[in-house]
């Protein structure tokens, strides 16, 4: 398990926002639904669902973060900071992002 400090919360901070631009470029560029651009959406979203999956994968092995599931709410464990989310992955990131700088901030106070 990673050792939990200030250092460390700043780097899994920035780390998060590196894996989350690394799939978003992955992910690629999602047409405007619409019905005759309906296989291009089923492509986009496979290809989004295995970009997240890899995120979730490197921040469980690099990182030591658990991620689960409660409820209808994706939670995510890293670091000592915990965070929920229903609206998906990327919501998660944000709200574990801003978690961790509570925390960082409650620590500078």
């Amino acid at each position: 398990m990673k050792t939990i400090t200030r250092d460390n919360l700043a780097r899994l901070i920035a780390r998060v926002d590196q894996l989350a631009a690394e799939q978003v470029k992955a992910a690629g560029h999602r047409r405007r639904f619409n019905a005759a651009a309906m296989h291009d959406y089923h492509r986009w979203e496979s290809r989004n669902r295995a970009a997240w999956a890899k995120v979730e994968e490197m921040l469980e092995r690099d990182e030591g973060g658990r991620f689960g599931l409660s409820g209808d709410a994706h939670t995510l464990t890293m670091a000592g900071v915990r965070a929920t989310c229903t609206s998906g992955m990327a919501g998660l990131l944000r709200n574990w992002q801003a978690a961790a700088r509570r925390k960082l901030e409650k620590a500078d106070a």
